[in-house]
């Protein structure tokens, strides 16, 4: 990892930290060439959107998979429409999309 993605992996948690939303805590970041790779799963599709808002806030950013699930009561994952996945992405899950 090199050090500027260990500052935007920084700069992300500290955002997280700072919306108070407990589950956010549990949120697994990964930085590879300035593209955020974020996992887990939260309670509420507010708070996957909250994850990924906070990445496309933060100067530098290249772009963002955003793996994580939704496992809130009645929800299920399979119902959240995903964004077009981009050609040539660096997800490593199939379906997830990188948003640039």
């Amino acid at each position: 990892m090199l050090a500027a993605d260990d500052e935007l992996e920084g700069q992300l948690r500290a955002m997280l930290a700072i919306r108070h939303l407990p589950s956010l805590s549990r949120i697994s970041v990964r930085v590879v060439d300035a593209v955020i790779f974020l996992g887990g799963t939260v309670m509420t599709y507010f708070e996957r959107n909250v994850c990924e808002e906070c990445c496309r806030q933060i100067p530098g950013v290249a772009g963002v998979c955003n793996e994580i699930e939704v496992g809130g009561p009645g929800l299920r994952n399979r119902d959240f429409p995903r964004a077009k996945e981009v050609p040539g992405s660096e997800c490593e899950t199939p379906g997830a999309a990188v948003i640039p």
